[in-house]
């Protein structure tokens, strides 16, 4: 896997797979063996990972990045895919919906109010 995500868990001794729409058959089949045979520890992707025939060995911490792009099931399906997982939910777009599930459901909320190291701030324009 030549992803960024990869560079970093590979030295730690776990297998990263990417799964998405744009993968081939033959690579979303293999990829799929390796997930539910817990050959592959990290799991990267899409909505592909909501695919029923996606069955992971065992799902303990989701990462959901751009909530708001995921529905209420779709975020549902993709927990019920382990035995009660972590489930971290991020966005940079406080859209109602993600207010009120800080409000009223099991949200903590975190604010990262600096750049990355390096990072120049966005001007207005862009």
């Amino acid at each position: 896997m030549g992803f960024t995500f990869a560079r970093f868990s590979s030295p730690l001794g776990y297998v990263t797979a990417l799964l998405t729409g744009s993968s081939t058959s033959r690579e979303k089949d293999k990829l799929k063996d390796l997930v539910a045979a817990g050959l592959a520890q990290v799991v990267v992707g899409t909505h592909a990972l909501l695919e029923q025939d996606v069955k992971f060995h065992r799902l303990g911490l989701a990462i959901i990045d751009e909530q708001h792009r995921f529905g209420v099931l779709q975020r549902l399906q993709l927990v019920q895919k382990g035995a009660q997982p972590d489930v971290l939910v991020m966005t940079a777009t406080p859209i109602p919906r993600t207010l009120a599930m800080t409000l009223y459901g099991d949200l903590d909320v975190s604010i990262i109010d600096e750049l990355p190291p390096g990072r120049k701030p966005s001007s207005p324009n862009t």
